[in-house]
């Protein structure tokens, strides 16, 4: 029998918050406020009586508290976060007996999506604090395996005015209860009060500060490419130069990275190699080995042993791997398409903090040098290089400004390793940085084409200012780029023009960070708990992209957007003047159907078309246009759809066949093969096959297939491939 709730709240308040220092629970009486704070969620939830169990507890973010309120009961646990005014911050309801319930085969959950989210949206107009609210967003596609929850997110508005903070909950069905939610406001400490919505400065004014932040840059992108060629195009791209917001109180255009202070310059080095060992296998009896094994050995015929490739490295004075350096490990790696051997080596040493050698000295006054170095294993020419130190004394480090000129040794050392692209590059960037007492020039050469940059071909090489060895080197390069010309270009006036009107000013409200200063009395208190950010919300102006902007096409001025993520999402063309046009569109809704934009409901099954049909239940995507046969099939095989030797794409499917295959998904093929046991009742009973009418009657049982106005069911007809979505959906809405 379930105690009432009220017994286990008045227990605790006798025998007083044990989780709390009794030196706190004086200081502000804590039981009255647990009180207080439970009797303000209780009421706001709409919380009753019946738990047997209950406590509370608290916590400090900032200067603000939160209470953890757990309530318990024979068949469920709920758990609230709140603040000390019983504003709720998080909900967990889960009952003590639930597991995590998956389809085993796909199913629509038995209760819409449209009456989940009203159950939701009812829950957050409980929760919201003054002025709050929450546009929930589409969710675009729902997953065809969970059949217990509808999970919803939105984005928190003030005054109707989009934050930075999410929203996030989740509906059980069919109960139609919230078993969570949550706000992602809670671990971040804010000052201040909540500016009003309305702004003091106009959109026009901030709009202007804002786009005189946009910079455009014209270089070469590529914009696709076919077997043999890639295609580059001229375009004007942005330049970042900050993240921009207006004050829409005062008007001032803030650079909110300034707010952060200047971060560490991001070095491109390269990833070093793994401990695999590289000592050489025992001899093999070559007589054992099959051809395609002999085959497959001859691609590692020639490649440099460990001692020859440590050899070629120590070799190449300028990327200073001396004597003082230990070698750590070796590994290959074969590229199975080219056949090309890459060789990692990892290196290691130590030195003092003075910069002399000392490998044999071990402590805090040295610090410890990490070379990676990747070369090609057959030729012995060096591909990519990196250096890491650690246990450095000094500052963290960052950007210092405009690098050296190149060397003359560093320009002699490139000319002869890659040559020809280096001729083919010129300076992109230089940027000088620091890391504790080293200090670097790194510099970026990218192709040039037509006087045009080309940044994805690109050659970046770092150079230790002190000593001037090579630390980090690495090249990325295009094989048959075909550059369009440069003539009709636009001025990079009309560019920017047009690429200042793909943005709208949008006012909304954002957390700025506030740096803490201990000598600032009122940033003291968080400064004693070592934040060293805090923010504030401010109203502020932004520009808006929508869908985000690439940039402007240089000859023709049209706006570049980028693609839409596939996200599973499928739309048709061609389906309106189907008679199930819902049907398929629900189906895609869970992302199940096909790719590409169009349905084609009156085209003849093929086994081809049931598997991708099929396969989209799982969330595997297959591009029509360039459809991998091999890999699709090793899907199907391996969900199950049919087995290896059922193989044949063209064969067309007829509707008992369909029927068959979603039987074996629903479980039940087993017991479709039982003989003898099954009636169908339509009236061509007797054009069944007879090792598919078990599966036509567990189909006809489950609503996957219903007999034509003449009672027949015609099995042998060939099904189209918007019948065999009429299957699907009805196979999938058995839970309704």
């Amino acid at each position: 029998m379930i105690k009432k709730w009220i017994s286990g709240f008045l227990c605790l308040l006798l025998l007083g918050t044990a989780a709390v220092p009794a030196a706190a629970a004086s200081e502000e009486g804590l039981d009255s406020r647990l009180t207080s704070v439970t009797l303000a969620v209780k009421e706001t939830l709409g919380i009753g009586d019946e738990y047997t169990t209950f406590y509370g507890d608290y916590w400090t973010q900032g200067t603000t508290r939160y209470w953890q309120l757990r309530w318990e009961s024979e068949e469920e646990f709920l758990s609230v976060l709140a603040d000390d005014a019983g504003k709720v911050y998080s909900y967990n309801l889960s009952l003590k007996d639930e597991a995590y319930e998956r389809e085993r085969t796909p199913a629509f959950p038995s209760v819409s999506r449209a009456e989940a989210e009203k159950c939701a949206k009812a829950f957050i107009n409980r929760v919201m604090g003054a002025g709050e609210s929450v546009s929930l967003k589409e969710q675009t596609v729902l997953s065809p395996y969970e059949k217990n929850y509808y999970h919803f997110s939105g984005i928190l508005q003030i005054s109707g005015l989009d934050t930075p903070i999410g929203v996030n909950l989740s509906v059980r069905v069919p109960e139609l209860y919230v078993s969570s939610f949550s706000r992602d406001d809670t671990y971040r400490v804010y000052i201040g009060e909540v500016p009003s919505s309305k702004p003091a400065v106009a959109s026009a004014q901030a709009a202007k500060k804002l786009t005189e932040t946009l910079k455009l840059e014209l270089r070469y992108v590529l914009s696709g490419q076919g077997d043999d060629e890639k295609r580059a195009v001229l375009r004007y791209v942005p330049v970042y130069t900050g993240s921009y917001v207006v004050d829409a109180k005062n008007g001032e255009l803030i650079n909110v990275d300034t707010l952060y202070g200047v971060g560490a310059y991001e070095r491109n080095g390269i990833g070093g190699a793994g401990d695999a060992s590289a000592e050489a296998p025992a001899a093999l009896d070559k007589a054992k080995l099959s051809e395609q094994e002999l085959e497959g050995i001859k691609k590692l015929e020639g490649v440099f042993t460990q001692e020859q490739l440590d050899a070629a490295v120590r070799e190449l004075k300028a990327i200073g791997v001396t004597s003082s350096f230990v070698l750590g490990s070796v590994n290959y790696d074969l590229d199975h398409k080219t056949g090309e051997v890459t060789a990692h080596l990892s290196y290691w040493s130590q030195s003092a903090n003075d910069g002399a050698a000392a490998p044999e000295k071990d402590g805090a006054d040295t610090t410890s040098i990490y070379k990676y170095v990747s070369m090609n294993a057959k030729t012995g020419k060096l591909k990519s290089l990196s250096t890491y130190y650690s246990g450095l004394v000094g500052e963290e480090g960052g950007s210092d400004g405009k690098a050296a000129d190149l060397p003359a040794s560093v320009d002699a050392f490139l000319k002869e390793w890659n040559g020809t692209e280096y001729a083919l590059t010129s300076l992109y960037s230089a940027v000088r940085s620091t890391e504790g007492l080293v200090v670097r020039d790194n510099y970026l050469l990218a192709r040039k084409a037509n006087g045009y940059f080309f940044p994805d071909d690109q050659i970046y090489v770092s150079v230790n200012k002190d000593t001037g060895i090579i630390e980090a080197l690495s090249m990325s390069w295009t094989d048959n780029v075909v550059f369009e010309d440069g003539k009709g270009i636009l001025s990079e006036k009309t560019a920017l023009q047009k690429y200042t009107q793909a943005f709208r000013t949008k006012l909304h409200y954002a957390d700025l960070p506030v740096a803490v200063d201990p000598s600032d009395p009122g940033l003291i208190p968080y400064a004693k708990m070592g934040h060293r950010y805090v923010y504030r919300t401010a109203l502020v102006y932004s520009l808006d992209s929508g869908e985000g902007v690439l940039g402007i096409d240089a000859k023709t001025g049209a706006v570049v957007r980028p693609e839409k993520a596939n996200d599973r999402e499928i739309t048709y063309s061609d389906i309106s003047g189907t008679y199930a046009r819902s049907m398929v569109e629900e189906l895609a809704r869970y992302g199940i159907g096909y790719y590409g934009g169009r349905f084609l409901p009156q085209a003849l099954l093929t086994q081809r078309d049931m598997i991708l049909l099929l396969v989209s239940i799982n969330g595997y995507y297959f591009d029509p246009e360039n459809l991998d046969e091999e890999y699709l099939y090793s899907v199907a095989y391996g969900l199950g759809i049919l087995d290896k030797g059922e193989r044949s794409p063209e064969a067309k499917v007829t509707r008992a066949q369909m029927v068959k295959t979603l039987v074996k998904m629903s479980g039940y093929g087993i017991a479709a093969e039982l003989p003898g046991i099954y009636i169908c009742g339509f009236s061509d009973d007797s054009s069944i096959p007879a090792e598919l009418y078990g599966y036509m009657a567990i189909g006809k049982g489950l609503g996957i297939i219903e007999g034509y106005a003449d009672n027949t069911v015609r099995p042998n007809q060939v099904t189209t491939r918007l019948e065999a979505a009429v299957m699907l959906y009805h196979f999938m809405d058995r839970n309704r």
